[in-house]
């Protein structure tokens, strides 16, 4: 039989019971290590008896909970997985109580130490009977902690492997950290630890209960006027005065209630004063030769006091006190005067028991003072004795200027700035003589302009007050797209047209700007209409094989962009061969103008178009019956009539769709044939690119453009040299003896 190197002792596994009812969950596997010992060999699994251990059946699973309270056994099978030799060992699982500690009901107070700060020591053991409450403190431990995490982990270590070393060091002077603290006492039972109903007792086991430590603070200091030193005159020379402490009384009080304190007395000693005894009796005539007294604060509430210091000084004084001046500046009022007193020019002045009155030589000042003025100061003090120096006082205006309001004003027109503009007036107030000036300029450009207008007096002091002119452009002749239609000269490439205002006639205007939807849904630029032209050719595109929508912007000529147009949405015309050999004729509606009839064209064997018919604008499909597709190829565009243009359209039909081809000889479903018949390559291309067509096909010429739409090459080869152009997107006009296709091209 194996034997494990571990099973040299008995094992009991003891855990702690939270609701002390004899029964427990045991984690079977924290034992395994143990059990194993070093080999890795060695396969554990545990049995409810020792029979079921040594047959290797019924195995219990973990945690486990024990079947009789406070103590139960399982047994352990350890197995040697290379021979298949075990052995077995019971496994006594032991359940302790675990302590209940009382929850404090009131806080720790504290009265605030003699810094105020919210910050004081605590003795916390003070505590220990209440938490304790009926536990014997001999059979129990306590510790504190200022965090919860701590005292939890304490706590859960204390039965295995017990780890006081986070606990406060030293609760009997513990200082807060915050104010109010919460600290949290671990309870925990020691070895000597029992219970009344659990024959294993409580040790290792603990509770842990939240403790609010609140540093109260005491009464508010005296407030401003609170006499220190109190002074008084020895009028006999025995060197003995006659003092009324309670001069005092109403500063120590300061703005807090009376009946929310103690009476106020007052010590000879400062411990006198912490004890609170004794105290004068008679403060209101206290006779004394000069020194310290000590005034006591206490709060009926709280208990907390506030001792207060200050010196009785019986005087007899023959030195004069020491003037220091202080230059300042005073501001003329409304009425022209300004006053000072003689302490506002006092920099300081002392003596030794201090001045009883500050006079200045002059302290009316009116417009005849403005700018700096010489004032002499004098100091008395209690015992007559005087002192003098000279301030500095300089007088200034109270000016006062608020600009005229804000402007908002059309520029003129043709113009990017506003002439002769009427500024306003501003208000003003000066009790002198004063002058008004601005630094605007003739003419304001399209913006704001900050406009700073200056107060001036006869001294040379100012003031400014600034005034916002904002000058927008005139009303500009924004475009909006008149109508989209496919080029008469260029059928595959569209024209947009632009419509103006009749009144407005161009105003303003420098140019329009026309975008193009791009695959990824926003709105691209694709080329400009500066009057006086009215449309552009968008030579980039393919409207046989999708339709567009294009918008148009107008950049006035001071560079402001108007809004975006609503968007036009061309018509794309398609074609299918009936089973009869007509021709279906489908296509989406144009977007953007309102028409009551679509218009459909037919060209055949490539004669001149001529009407085949109309239907009203809630259809966008048409049966071309008399087309014989076996004898004739077709070509097809619908059309419709823009009538609310303001400018004349260039072309008639007004809105032209792409142009169907129907080529009998090219009967197939695919409707894209062509463009999958052409292929250019390398794409991208540094050098020269190829064009590829199908047998069936005649390629007559290639023409490159630019995203501008401007044609910058034309050939009629199947390779082009592009070498010569800068990187970027260019676009190819391929065009073959069955149609044109266009493709885009990237040069590297």
């Amino acid at each position: 039989m194996f034997i494990s190197s571990a099973l040299n002792a008995q094992i009991v596994f003891s855990v702690c019971d939270t609701d002390n009812d004899g029964f427990a969950i045991f984690d079977l596997e924290t034992l395994i290590p143990e059990l194993q010992g070093s080999n890795g060999d060695l396969q554990v699994t545990f049995h409810g008896t020792q029979s079921d251990a040594e047959n290797g059946v019924l195995p219990l699973a973990s945690p486990y909970s024990n079947d009789d309270p406070y103590n139960d056994s399982v047994w352990a099978r350890i197995e040697s997985i290379a021979t298949g030799t075990f052995e077995v060992e019971e496994v006594l699982l032991e359940v302790r109580d675990s302590p209940i500690a009382i929850q404090p009901q009131e806080p720790l107070v504290q009265c605030d130490d003699t810094l105020a700060d919210g910050f004081t020591v605590f003795d916390l053991t003070v505590i220990e009977p209440e938490v304790l409450g009926a536990l014997d403190p001999m059979e129990y431990s306590i510790y504190y902690y200022e965090l919860e995490s701590d005292a939890i982990a304490a706590g859960n270590a204390a039965l295995t492997a017990p780890n006081f070393s986070t606990a406060i060091n030293n609760p009997g002077a513990f200082q807060n950290s915050i104010n109010p603290q919460a600290i949290y006492i671990l309870v925990v039972g020691n070895a000597s630890a029992t219970s009344q109903t659990n024959p294993n007792g409580t040790a290792g086991c603990y509770d842990i209960v939240e403790l609010d430590i609140l540093v109260v603070q005491p009464p508010g200091a005296p407030v401003a006027g609170f006499i220190d030193p109190m002074l008084v005159y020895d009028l006999n020379g025995d060197g003995l005065a006659e003092f009324d402490l309670t001069l005092n009384d109403p500063f120590v009080l300061g703005t807090q209630n009376p009946s929310d304190f103690a009476p106020i007395t007052y010590h000879e000693s400062l411990a006198d004063a912490q004890a609170g005894t004794p105290f004068i009796t008679a403060p209101e005539a206290y006779v004394s030769s000069g020194g310290t007294l000590w005034v006591r604060l206490e709060s009926l509430a709280t208990g907390c006091y506030r001792i207060t210091s200050f010196d009785l000084i019986v005087v007899i004084d023959n030195e004069p006190p020491i003037a220091l001046c202080e230059n300042i500046t005073v501001q003329l009022d409304n009425n022209g005067t300004a006053t000072i007193t003689g302490q506002d020019i006092d920099g300081g002045s002392t003596d030794n028991y201090g001045i009883q009155n500050y006079t200045a030589s002059q302290t009316v000042f009116t417009c005849d003072d403005l700018g700096p003025n010489n004032v002499t100061l004098t100091v008395e003090d209690y015992f007559g004795n005087t002192d003098t120096c000279i301030a500095v006082v300089t007088v200034l205006e109270a000016l006062e200027l608020e600009a005229p309001s804000d402007l908002s004003i059309a520029g003129d027109i043709g113009q990017c700035f506003a002439s002769n503009v009427d500024l306003g007036q501003p208000a003003t107030l000066a009790a002198c003589t004063w002058n008004l000036t601005n630094d605007a300029p003739l003419e304001f450009p399209i913006g704001q302009t900050i406009v700073t207008w200056t107060l001036e007096n006869g001294s040379g002091q100012t003031t400014t007050s600034q005034q916002l002119v904002e000058v927008y452009m005139s009303e500009v002749d924004n475009a909006q797209v008149c109508y989209v239609t496919s080029d008469w000269n260029n059928p595959s490439q569209n024209r947009v047209f632009s419509k103006y205002s009749a009144s407005l006639n161009g105003q303003n205007v420098d140019y329009h700007e026309v975008f193009r939807e791009s695959s990824t849904g926003e709105f691209e630029t694709v080329g400009y209409i500066v009057p006086p032209a009215e449309s552009f050719l968008d030579a980039t595109v393919n409207n046989n094989i999708q339709s567009y929508r294009y918008k148009i912007r107008t950049m006035d000529i001071c560079g402001e962009q108007g809004p975006l147009s609503d968007y036009h949405k061309t018509i794309l015309l398609q074609s299918s061969i009936a089973a009869d050999n007509s021709i279906n004729l489908a296509w989406n509606p144009y977007l953007g103008v309102s028409f009551s009839t679509y218009y459909i064209y037919r060209s055949v064997n490539g004669a001149a178009f001529e009407l085949l018919g109309s239907i009203a604008a809630t259809n966008t499909s048409y049966n071309d019956i008399s087309a014989n597709v076996l004898e004739n190829f077709y070509e097809y565009f619908v059309s419709i009539d823009a009538t609310t243009c303001a400018n004349d359209p260039f072309q008639n039909p007004s809105v032209r769709s792409n142009q169907e081809y129907v080529n009998p000889n090219l009967v197939i479903k695919d409707n894209n044939w062509l463009s999958s018949a052409i292929t250019i390559y390398p794409n991208p291309a540094s050098e020269y690119l190829n064009v590829s067509v199908t047998e069936d096909l005649e390629l007559r010429e290639i023409s490159v453009y630019n995203t501008l739409g401007q044609r910058l090459m034309v050939s009629t080869q199947d390779q082009i040299n592009v070498s010569n152009l800068p990187s970027g997107v260019y676009y190819l006009s391929i065009e073959t003896d069955q149609g044109r296709v266009n493709k885009s091209l990237l040069r590297k």
